[in-house]
């Protein structure tokens, strides 16, 4: 199973309220959530009028398909045109690196039992 992690800073120009900075944020995440059934989110600064960062997360079973996927993704909301992308930011993770703890920090499992960390 991989992985794939996007960042993506959009630049507000002319945005002079935290109310438009939410509702291009919001119109962003609706369509990576309904359009691409992607996990989103706004990562950076809540409070920064002039720019907005959104986090996505995808998942498949081959490493070039998760990564057509999330370009796929930035393509078409660059085409959207929804604001300028300042910098994007993306990364495919096998999740056997994550699960075995690699660089990645520590995994927890849990299930009928509750949480356990890994390897307890």
């Amino acid at each position: 199973m991989y992985v794939g992690v996007c960042r993506i800073t959009f630049v507000l120009p002319g945005n002079r309220s935290l109310k438009g900075k939410r509702q291009v944020v919001r119109r962003v995440c609706d369509k990576l959530r309904h359009k691409f059934h992607a996990a989103a989110a706004e990562v950076g600064d809540t409070e920064q009028w002039s720019e907005a960062e959104v986090g996505f997360a995808v998942v498949g079973g081959n490493e070039v398909h998760v990564r057509g996927m999330a370009e796929n993704i930035i393509g078409q909301l660059e085409d959207m045109l929804i604001a300028p992308m300042r910098e994007v930011e993306l990364e495919v993770v096998p999740f056997d690196d994550i699960a075995e703890g690699g660089t990645y920090g520590e995994v927890e499992r849990w299930g009928g039992e509750g949480r356990a960390k890994l390897g307890d």
